[in-house]
């Protein structure tokens, strides 16, 4: 599984960006072409060491090519634009892919 994994650092309004994230963000990416799944992941607590983040969202595609083709289609276009709208200055925006171990 191919994945889009989004870091986000701690907003100053929780709240806002959570209604944000929810009553519109989603729209977008539920719009991805070839998108299997997604999800926002809020860090509760560390275990060990300081958490480097708030919360991680995954939007994940079944190959590399659904994550490329994704990444240059107008849909991630507008995912894009708006996620600049109410979090650029918090979220990283990375790629990876899931290693299974057993």
């Amino acid at each position: 599984m191919f994945k889009m994994i989004v870091f986000y650092q701690k907003p100053s309004d929780v709240e806002a960006f959570l209604t944000r994230y929810k009553n519109g963000h989603i729209q977008t990416l539920q719009a991805l072409p070839g998108m299997t799944s997604f999800s926002l992941n809020i860090v509760d607590k560390s275990i060990i060491g300081e958490a480097p983040v708030w919360a991680y969202a995954e939007v994940c595609f079944p190959t590399l090519e659904a994550m490329k083709a994704a990444m240059k289609s107008p849909e991630m276009m507008m995912c894009g634009q708006d996620a600049m709208q109410f979090a650029a200055s918090i979220m990283t925006v990375t790629t990876g892919h899931e290693e299974a171990l057993s």
